[in-house]
């Protein structure tokens, strides 16, 4: 995939449709992560070196064109004895194959000092069958991670207070949630949502699926809380988002967690399966 060049725009005005995979290398105190997004990405919304790998751009008078270079194609072809007219790598399968390859645990070890310093490289594969099966296990990925808000919800243990009353939005309003214990010895199996609920039975392994140094649900916790800058004293409330849907911000947040929960583990599920085309 190439970069963007002048002139071109990944995301254009109108509703024509993109993909894309966010991604940050480890400068600062950030681990190596990728997303996948179908909208704009916010470059800055976990660290100034994000960079993104569009599927296509388009050029100032909104033409679309592939972001997949065709020598790319052609060198994936002849490592693998293909003819390029015989279609098994094309630029969708490709896309997917670098998504694949990204959450690939082993890849991110072995280069986890370059990735402080370079751009994301990945290696050619070693057969056409290892090539179709990264592609399909990146396209779940992608999949899943674009719907994550439509996710399944794991069924967790819900603990609700005496005064609490489902109708009222209120209840579901979040000021600043809390694992269970205190630290250092953080019981990550329990949610502190706010003072009518709490959430137990939150698999361990849900925490393995990391975006950097955190689990994702360690970012939704982070990320959904009320907040004033000091120095603008800015208030940052998610409360007061529009959620849609019918629901209230804190409602649609309350529901969100069990759904990354699934998420995380069925994302998991997928790591482990690419492990086994190493």
């Amino acid at each position: 995939m190439e970069k963007k060049q002048e002139g071109q725009s990944r995301y254009p005005c109108g509703g024509d449709p993109n993909e894309g995979k966010p991604y940050a290398n480890q400068k600062w105190d950030f681990s190596f992560l990728t997303t996948h997004r179908n909208c704009v990405p916010d470059l800055s919304a976990v660290t100034v070196h994000t960079q993104t790998l569009p599927r296509y751009v388009y050029s100032k008078e909104g033409r679309r064109q592939s972001n997949i270079n065709l020598l790319a194609i052609a060198a994936f072809n002849s490592t693998l004895g293909l003819d390029i007219a015989d279609d098994f790598v094309d630029a969708d399968s490709l896309f997917y194959y670098v998504y694949g390859y990204l959450h690939l645990e082993e890849w991110r070890k072995k280069w986890e000092v370059t990735l402080r310093k370079e751009a994301a490289r990945i290696d050619l594969p070693k057969s056409l069958e290892e090539f179709q099966r990264i592609a399909k296990l990146g396209k779940e990925l992608a999949n899943l991670h674009l719907d994550y808000e439509n996710c399944p919800p794991l069924e967790l243990e819900i603990e609700k207070a005496d005064d609490f009353d489902e109708r009222n939005p209120e209840c579901f309003e979040v000021e600043k949630m809390k694992w269970g214990g205190k630290r250092p010895n953080l019981d990550k199996t329990i949610l502190h949502y706010n003072q009518w609920l709490t959430i137990r039975g939150i698999p361990l392994e849900c925490h393995n699926y990391r975006l950097g140094a955190r689990s994702a649900l360690d970012w939704i916790v982070d990320r959904y809380k009320v907040k004033t800058d000091k120095r603008s004293q800015i208030t940052r409330n998610p409360n007061r988002w529009n959620a849609g849907n019918g629901l209230s911000a804190g409602q649609y947040i309350f529901n969100l967690i069990p759904r990354i929960c699934n998420l995380s583990l069925k994302t998991n599920q997928i790591q482990n399966r690419l492990l086994s085309t190493q």
